[in-house]
């Protein structure tokens, strides 16, 4: 028997797995209406998704956190549909959901005018009247791209080479009939540059290099334009190097330079490196979208493989701390 617990304790017996929508009406046909997701071992799933194993269940409507996301990422992939039926050569990109709304990159042989948006808000209140279906299927790596090669998307190929062998299982097609889209990868890019330095320096420099470097990043991003600044602290994951004594020490001398220049920033515990502590600094752009970008961190692990070494004024020979 298959055993689903509620937030309430109370459980549900079934002979075999069963997909989420299904435990939704058996606990009431009012609720499974309004079900939006479901949250199975605090994972949220899709409602077509099954549950094979013992599992604490709640349901996802839209008065939850996420029901909201949840609604603008199913608007996405409707107006991908929407566009497709339309416009059938162009060629989709990605469909994220953002802080005040969503938006979807689109490639077509033509710009969009005023009457392509109103043809396609039409289109849209069709299939929402219509209560168009969206089936999920979950895909290997290879189905994927097969599927995206026959249809002609591009984007969706550059993406799923971004995908490792190794997360193929995890690949999601949404079908909507005709139309098929892929949710995962890397975001689009025409280009690509990472710039990283790497400072090796004594304990006794750690705020000055540090503090420098805050005020260059600042610098930099307000040349472009940027007023908004996020800043989050990583500290130490589950799995790193180093001692307990060494990351205190890190952790602390990151988080002094922060305070010493009475900025706001956020803590992520575990989020660090497993060589270092790391201070992020994101930005957000015209559509609220945030880019994580800047970085300075510890490597802890670095200095002693390069078996690096500097001279002090008493002539002993000391391990230097690195930062990049």
């Amino acid at each position: 028997m298959l055993a689903i617990t509620l937030p309430d304790n109370s459980q549900k017996l079934f002979e075999k797995p069963i997909s989420i929508a299904q435990v939704d009406q058996s606990i009431g046909s009012g609720l499974a209406k309004a079900a939006l997701a479901g949250r199975v071992n605090g994972e949220l799933l899709d409602l077509c998704m099954m549950i094979e194993h013992d599992a604490e269940f709640s349901i996802i409507t839209a008065k939850d956190p996420e029901g909201l996301e949840i609604i603008r990422h199913s608007c996405a992939h409707i107006i991908g549909h929407a566009v497709k039926q339309l416009l059938p050569n162009a060629n989709m990109a990605i469909d994220p959901v953002i802080q005040d709304g969503l938006y979807y990159d689109i490639s077509c042989d033509h710009s969009f005018t005023t009457e392509d948006v109103t043809a396609i808000e039409q289109r849209l209140q069709h299939l929402i009247d219509k209560e168009y279906d969206v089936i999920v299927e979950v895909a290997s790596k290879a189905k994927a791209i097969e599927v995206s090669q026959a249809r002609g998307e591009t984007y969706k190929l550059r993406l799923l080479e971004g995908i490792g062998e190794s997360e193929s299982e995890i690949i999601k097609l949404y079908h909507h009939q005709e139309y098929i889209d892929t949710l995962h990868g890397l975001m689009r890019v025409r280009n690509f540059t990472q710039d990283d330095a790497h400072i090796f320096c004594t304990e006794a420099q750690i705020q000055d290099e540090v503090s420098q470097f805050i005020d260059l990043v600042f610098k930099v991003y307000q040349d472009f334009g940027f007023e908004t600044i996020l800043i989050k602290l990583s500290t130490r994951p589950e799995q790193r190097v180093g001692s307990d004594a060494i990351w205190d020490k890190y952790e602390h001398a990151l988080e002094q330079a922060l305070n010493d220049k009475n900025l706001k920033w956020e803590l992520l515990p575990g989020e660090g490196a497993f060589y270092g502590p790391k201070i992020e600094f994101s930005l957000k752009d015209c559509l609220n979208r945030i880019w994580q970008c800047g970085t300075i961190q510890f490597d802890i692990s670095m200095p002693e493989q390069l078996d690096a070494q500097y001279v002090t004024e008493n002539n002993e020979r000391h391990t230097p701390v690195m930062l990049h």
